[in-house]
């Protein structure tokens, strides 16, 4: 019998899905501080309500696109490349904000975050269901 609680801190190595959720909450931060930092940013650029709401709007049409064959190309590139690009195009985008002035880059910028937010679904949720172990807990 072991002396330590059921609740003792595990090598990191014997948790595998340590990655995916480290993965997933700096990615899920990221976007979520735009959603915020986006509008104050164009705000401050003197662009007018209707090109803000334009910012979300329009790009969600070409997630919702990509998200019809999500699921396809995740079979077919794999779940860790899919994610792995989803978060080199969070990066990119959020970089780009950097020197985006005015509304096409500011939209080419917000392009990127939507296709990034359209790719890391189908991935998250194809690598979470070849996680180990019993996944309801």
């Amino acid at each position: 019998m072991h002396d330590t609680p059921h609740a003792a801190v595990r090598d990191p190595a014997s948790v595998p899905h340590l990655p995916l959720f480290f993965a997933s909450l700096t990615w899920n931060y990221g976007l979520g501080m735009s959603y915020v930092v986006v509008p104050l940013y164009a705000h401050a650029q003197g662009l007018s309500g209707l090109e803000i709401g334009t910012l979300f709007s329009i790009p969600v049409l070409f997630q919702m696109s990509f998200n019809l064959v999500g699921g396809a190309y995740t079979d077919r590139i794999g779940g860790r490349r899919i994610m792995l690009a989803s978060c080199w195009l969070i990066t990119l985008g959020a970089a780009g904000f950097v020197f985006a002035h005015g509304f096409w880059p500011l939209f080419c910028c917000q392009v990127l975050m939507v296709l990034s937010r359209s790719a890391f679904w189908p991935s998250a949720w194809t690598l979470a269901s070849e996680l180990p172990g019993e996944r309801s807990t």
